[in-house]
């Protein structure tokens, strides 16, 4: 049978060597030292639970407060689990609730979700062997040593820096537009720099996706994080349109050198976190906002210029429709800065007529995880189902195991653990995995004790081996192979704890028969669709309200509307993602073959972020003091096309709840036209010759040059969402095809 290692990095290597190198000396210690087998379950146990199944990444001191969390919580579930041991009902209460709120908790991400197993483990092993009360001193010294040992190794032996390579990719993506900017600004080829970019962004595109899209780092880091990764692809695109006629003038060059430098500024934040170091270059957001600040100046001062010269309606508008790719890529890229120095811990001064910044206080603990959890207490929150899933098939495991008097009950319940997924499709297909690896696992452990026989010696040599073995082929090669591995290191265990035999190996294919079943029963009763459906219409309501967002703020911006109601807008497409993020991340959480590919769905989260961005632009533009739009017939042009633009994604969002819907060709047309990078270009054409002749029929008119500069920008907008619209498409034929596949295949 063919087979591929998934360990490019080694970090499974590593992690599995750490617990081999941890779990054996303390169960010795337990078993031979202290002559308490209590302590030695939970610390050998407790330890697997740190190193192989919780792992925490990031900064030696992130990962230090992370493992101390751990062994509070952990002592806690332990004297909990101990005292409800020798009980049935309270022991299924408690299981339902610690399993409920450990999985709702791993929303908070980071280090709170590579914790949520190891804090169930330490639980179940508590509440699942019986104890006396007496028990429970042992078995909180055996979690405590387990956890300071693996928080001292992983300190120590090959420390998990994953975002380090996440923070280097963005550095060299940065880099690569600082370069391209650069070039624009010196008037010279920049294709070859474009190239190079894009390359450097899709890198970063696939380190997070080898991330799985969680969470890491604080939450404004988080925020900041994402910040950045999200505004790349749109910096890339303007910076594809810095033709000589977007940078004519000294003024232009002067701001595409600021905008050059801000961006290797940031670039070099990145550097510097990729190394793990706290010396950052600070990104000098003051001089970016001074160049924009100058650039604007002389646009106006150009545009009053020539209205004073009488110079042609053509000759005005073309001076803010040339300027638009560098003044939203200046923009872009103060938002990127304003990021880079939430990251580095320093305050953030804005003062720039434009910028609209995410609020950078810090948040308190309780503060922040009240934020972010309580999104996900939607009835249709796929997080809330998860974890209401999680806690009824672990209390249904507790029940039947204590009623079934299954020998070493507390597989049971691991089992059930190890097998639920988010549907009852992809629970199905590891209930086989699991039952065909165990019953390997079973065999290869009855050779074993066959070849060993009774000598404990040749245990404890081919121990640390075993807990390799178990550690590393559940990620490095597959689920069955994992159960395969664990199954032999419990026979081996327990028969140094309590020799049984092959009767082990026996009771824990039993046992995982029995919590395979009840996982199965939890997906088929317990919304069983999973998360694709729910991440269609998570997705398709994100787009809706960055759609209505954008309305509301063009609308504030031609007087139809007011900014209080613009903020009301942005505040929901806000908490609207929030719930795209855990439906995407549980998505990614499940272990069948994708029938949309990730990276499909990937793009389309992200969309109305971007989406969100020309809100953002138009909403800042108001706030700065443009009320005013042109009306007549530019306003009307200008207009339909915003109503097109909104309806095209409005037909977006309505095709993701029903794939099988087909498009409106007339909107496609519209879209298509307005289309900025490949459109043809119909529309903006009328609405800049109504422009122009409007311009040459109101030149006395005081607030022209701010008319013009509104609806220039507001169109160039208007021509990126429809260029991003159009290329909605391809990925629409993908969740189309992917939703013709039955949800039980």
């Amino acid at each position: 049978m063919h087979f591929q290692l998934r360990d490019p990095d080694r970090t499974i290597l590593h992690r599995a060597l750490r617990v081999a190198i941890v779990l054996p000396p303390l169960l010795w210690f337990g078993l031979h030292v202290l002559h308490d087998t209590q302590f030695a379950l939970v610390a050998a146990f407790g330890s697997f639970a740190a190193l192989g199944m919780a792992d925490f990444t990031g900064p030696r001191r992130s990962r230090l407060v992370a493992y101390l969390v751990l062994a509070a919580f952990g002592t806690a579930f332990v004297a909990i689990g101990t005292a409800l041991s020798n009980t049935l009902w309270p022991a299924v209460a408690a299981m339902l609730a610690a399993g409920t709120a450990v999985q709702f908790a791993m929303a908070l991400g980071g280090q709170a979700a590579l914790g949520n197993n190891a804090g169930i483990l330490a639980f179940v092993v508590a509440v699942m062997v019986p104890a006396p009360d007496g028990a429970i001193a042992s078995r909180i010294a055996g979690w405590l040593v387990a956890l300071a040992c693996s928080a001292l190794v992983a300190s120590l032996l090959w420390p998990r820096h994953e975002r380090r390579e996440l923070y280097g990719r963005l550095a060299d993506a940065c880099a690569a537009l600082a370069a391209v900017t650069h070039a624009a600004a010196s008037a010279q080829d920049a294709a070859g720099k474009l190239d190079a970019a894009n390359a450097a962004i899709a890198a970063v595109r696939g380190v997070q996706s080898a991330l799985g899209f969680r969470q890491i780092g604080p939450p404004g880091h988080q925020r900041a994080l994402l910040g950045i990764i999200d505004t790349l692809s749109q910096s890339w695109r303007f910076a594809r349109m810095l033709d000589p006629t977007a940078v004519a003038s000294e003024a232009d060059r002067r701001l595409a050198g600021s905008v050059a430098d801000t961006l290797q500024a940031v670039a070099e934040v990145m550097r510097v976190c990729a190394a793990g170091h706290d010396d950052y270059v600070i990104p000098k957001v003051e001089a970016l906002i001074a160049a924009r600040r100058a650039h604007r100046e002389l646009l106006d001062r150009g545009g009053h210029d020539a209205l004073a010269a009488q110079d042609s309606g053509a000759a005005l508008v073309g001076v803010f429709a040339n300027a638009f790719p560098l003044r939203v890529l200046s923009y872009i890229t103060l938002g990127m800065a304003v990021d880079a120095l939430v990251i580095t811990g320093h305050p953030v001064p804005i003062d720039d007529d434009f910028a609209v910044s995410e609020p950078t206080a810090p948040l308190g603990t309780w503060q922040h995880a009240a934020d972010v959890l309580a999104p996900h207490l939607s009835p249709k929150s796929v997080w809330l189902h998860n974890s209401l899933r999680a806690g009824v098939a672990l209390a249904l495991a507790v029940l039947v195991a204590k009623l079934g008097d299954v020998g070493h009950a507390f597989w049971v319940v691991l089992a059930t653990l190890s097998i639920l997924r988010s549907n009852v499709a992809t629970t199905g297909s590891t209930v086989v995995s699991a039952l065909a690896g165990t019953f390997a696992g079973f065999v290869l452990a009855t050779i074993a004790l066959a070849v060993m026989g009774d000598n404990p010696l040749a245990l404890w040599i081919t121990l640390p081996v075993a807990v390799f073995l178990a550690g590393y082929a559940p990620y490095a090669i597959s689920f069955g192979a994992g159960q395969a591995m664990f199954a032999l290191l419990v026979v081996e265990l327990f028969n140094l704890i309590s020799p049984e035999g092959w009767v082990v190996g026996a009771a824990r294919v039993e046992a995982v028969a029995i919590g395979a079943a009840v996982a199965l029963v939890a997906s088929l009763i317990m919304w069983p669709k999973g998360a694709t459906l729910a991440l269609r219409e998570e997705v398709a309501a994100h787009v809706r309200a960055a759609t209505r967002f954008v309305e509301a703020a063009f609308h504030a911006l031609v007087g139809r509307s007011d900014a209080v109601k613009a903020d009301a807008e942005r505040a929901e497409a806000l908490a609207v993602r929030h719930r795209v993020d855990e439906a995407l991340a549980a998505y990614i959480g499940e272990r069948s073959a994708k029938h949309v590919p990730l990276a499909t769905w990937g793009w389309l989260a992200r969309l109305p972020v971007v989406t969100r961005g020309a809100g953002d632009a138009a909403l800042a533009m108001h706030r700065s003091g443009f009320m005013k739009m042109m009306d007549g017939e530019p306003g009307r042009l200008f207009d339909e096309a915003l109503c097109a633009v909104c309806a095209a994604y409005g037909e977006l969002a309505d095709r993701l709840d029903d794939p099988q819907r087909a498009a409106d060709p007339a909107l496609r047309e519209a879209v298509a036209d307005l289309d900025m990078i490949d459109g043809a270009g119909r529309r903006r054409a009328a609405i800049l010759a109504a422009a122009e002749a409007q311009v040459n029929t109101r030149h006395d008119d005081p607030d022209i040059v701010e008319r013009v500069m509104a609806i220039m920008w507001g169109l160039g907008w208007l021509g990126y969402l429809a260029h991003l619209r159009v290329a909605a498409d391809a990925p629409l034929a993908e969740v189309a095809k992917g939703a013709d596949v039955p949800w039980w295949r």
